[in-house]
């Protein structure tokens, strides 16, 4: 059963008398960014991907793991619904790394606060934002030592974009059209059993930190901190401790034997 006091404890959320709802929902999205990480070890592993909110809850708050877009976001609208927020759940579309538009399988929510619209999205990945973004095309957002900018779009409606070296790369394309929980278990179809999925043939993991980000791509670990990068090889016998040092997960047995093994054919 969805229980808020384990969600609280989960993300290491504290109640203050004295935030007022805007910065209550702020620190809501903070704090779930930086307590869970983006991960696909289930699909990787080809295990299922239950959106469930119960199978979500277990996963994620008891069971201490993390997930992906259509199980965090889900999860986190979830708690903003239990605390009395409004959300509109919608369907959108990433971009490759090369700028590539990608098919419609992120999932994001639109929270009304006090005539703002703002973006709530605690589950992107590495382009991700750890405070919710303001809906405000052209205003730079300045976060955790990254900058964001939305600005309007023809066929979309909004693009997300992130600076880098100087340049902004687009992250994310949405609408505000409401999506039928029945839309994203399609999307979620696809993503997590297709066999050209990223999430299937990419074991990905990331967690950012107050001073950077950690991240596992395939057998790369590196960790970026203070303006610093470090790049290391995963290897099997350590990818374990990795996992529980610096994103707090233990996976099964099964599935470290799975992980291990794609490591020493790596």
């Amino acid at each position: 059963m969805f229980n808020i006091d384990e969600y609280f404890a989960r993300i290491g959320f504290v109640h203050r008398e004295s935030e007022d709802r805007t910065q209550q929902f702020i620190r809501l999205h903070r704090c779930h960014s930086l307590a869970v990480p983006f991960e696909d070890f289930n699909p990787f592993c080809g295990l299922a991907v239950s959106l469930d909110i119960q199978d979500i809850f277990e996963k994620v708050v008891r069971d201490r793991r993390g997930g992906y877009c259509f199980e965090l976001n889900r999860l986190f609208q979830e708690l903003l619904h239990a605390l009395g927020y409004q959300s509109r759940p919608v369907l959108c579309r990433p971009f490759s790394g090369e700028g590539e538009r990608l098919p419609l399988t992120h999932r994001l929510s639109i929270v009304p606060l006090d005539g703002q619209l703002w973006v709530a999205d605690v589950g992107l990945g590495g382009n991700g934002w750890v405070e919710p973004l303001l809906l405000k095309p052209g205003l730079e957002q300045i976060q955790f030592g990254r900058t964001y900018r939305i600005r309007e779009d023809s066929e979309s409606g909004y693009v997300v974009e992130l600076k880098r070296e100087d340049v902004f790369v687009e992250a994310v394309a949405f609408g505000l059209h409401y999506a039928e929980e029945s839309d994203f278990e399609m999307s979620n179809y696809y993503t997590s059993s297709y066999p050209g999925s990223p999430f299937v043939t990419r074991m990905m993991c990331t967690l950012p930190a107050f001073e950077g980000r950690y991240t596992i791509r395939d057998n790369l670990f590196k960790i970026e901190q203070g303006g610093r990068t470090s790049e290391t090889l995963l290897k099997a016998g350590t990818v374990q401790n990795v996992l529980e040092t610096y994103f707090g997960v233990v996976l099964t047995a099964d599935m470290n034997a799975y992980i291990c093994d794609y490591l020493e054919r790596a």
